[in-house]
């Protein structure tokens, strides 16, 4: 998963006058329950 990373995490710091993301990445560990062509189906939709 992938957040925007701007969120507010310090009062002192001023993000208005930047522009883009501050991308920040989260692992994510999936355990299919099916075969994996099903879970993978199961992914995209």
């Amino acid at each position: 998963m992938e957040g925007h990373g701007r969120e507010d995490l310090f009062d002192e710091t001023d993000l208005s006058r930047t522009v883009g993301w501050f991308s920040s990445l989260f692992p994510v560990r999936l355990t299919p329950q099916t075969a994996p062509g099903a879970s993978l189906c199961g992914i995209k939709e």
